[in-house]
């Protein structure tokens, strides 16, 4: 019985960590689109640098995710 509850919470891990990749790569893929562009106020080019820092907590929470996933899988 508890096998399946494992699985479970790493197969639901496993799409949280699918969300969290898609979300971070859309992310910084509209940001390079934004720092490719000529003549944008400071305050954007502020908010890129912000938004960035945020995406890199994802990256770290993905990362922290696939640690649990591998840990489950060891279990």
């Amino acid at each position: 019985m508890g096998l399946k509850r494992v699985n479970k919470t790493e197969n639901k891990l496993q799409v949280v960590w699918e969300q969290l990749d898609e979300a971070s790569g859309n992310v910084y893929n509209a940001l390079h689109s934004l720092e490719r562009m000529v003549d944008l106020p400071e305050e954007i080019k502020g908010r890129i640098e912000q938004v960035s820092n945020h995406v890199q907590t994802l990256d770290s929470l993905k990362f922290n995710i696939e640690e649990l996933i591998e840990e489950k899988k060891q279990s």
